[in-house]
């Protein structure tokens, strides 16, 4: 650990644990799979926040064929598959919820690499992510959700790229924060506050969602 980090708040931005996020993640992998509604509502931001980030590093064919809605929802696919066939939740030590966001930075990259990969296979891209069922039911709550991304994926593309290079990267990849301020070409103190700022404004444009979707402490 460098000196640079030691000056940093702990763990700025990140979302911290209750009894009702490990508890409810404990029983979604013990096989209670009517909480997946639940996952994607909690998660959801954080998804389309790497996705929107991960989309700009793709490759300019397959961005003009791949959306961020195509990554996002392909992740979802893919991780509800994970927890259905999952016998056990293993945090590694850490709380459940930075387990979770690892997780989902993990899926939005395989995503990403697949996604280039079936446009350099093929001129036609075929989606799964299109005409496969959605977990999620009823067109109400489909209906919300869409709303509530396109809003949140306007925000987050009205923040800088930094600080959209800087949430992904800290909060999803768990690289540390030092690192990722270097390939930004800033210092570990600014890029705390650029974090620490940028989640403040998103908090303000979305009161109607939980902190933890923005890593209210």
């Amino acid at each position: 650990m460098t000196s640079e980090d030691k000056k940093l708040p702990a763990e700025p931005g990140k979302p911290s644990d209750d009894d009702d996020t490990s508890g409810r993640l404990r029983r979604l992998a013990a096989g209670e799979f009517q909480l997946f509604d639940w996952l994607v509502d909690r998660f959801d931001p954080w998804l389309m926040l790497g996705a929107t980030t991960r989309h700009r590093q793709l490759r300019e064919d397959a961005r003009s064929q791949v959306s961020v809605e195509d990554l996002v929802q392909e992740a979802w696919l893919r991780a509800f598959q994970h927890v259905s066939g999952a016998t056990k939740m293993d945090p590694l030590g850490e709380s459940y919820t930075r387990a979770m966001l690892a997780f989902f930075g993990t899926l939005l990259r395989n995503v990403s690499v697949d996604a280039v990969r079936r446009v350099t296979r093929s001129p036609v891209v075929e989606h799964r992510a299109s005409t496969a069922q959605s977990p999620s039911s009823g067109p109400s709550v489909k209906a919300e959700r869409k709303e509530r991304s396109l809003a949140l994926r306007q925000a987050l593309l009205s923040l800088s790229r930094v600080d959209q290079a800087l949430l992904v990267g800290y909060l999803m990849d768990e690289v540390p924060l030092h690192q990722v301020a270097a390939e930004q070409g800033i210092t570990a103190e600014a890029a705390s506050k650029h974090v620490q700022r940028a989640l403040k404004d998103l908090r303000k444009r979305f009161p109607y969602l939980a902190p933890f979707e923005f890593g209210e402490s």
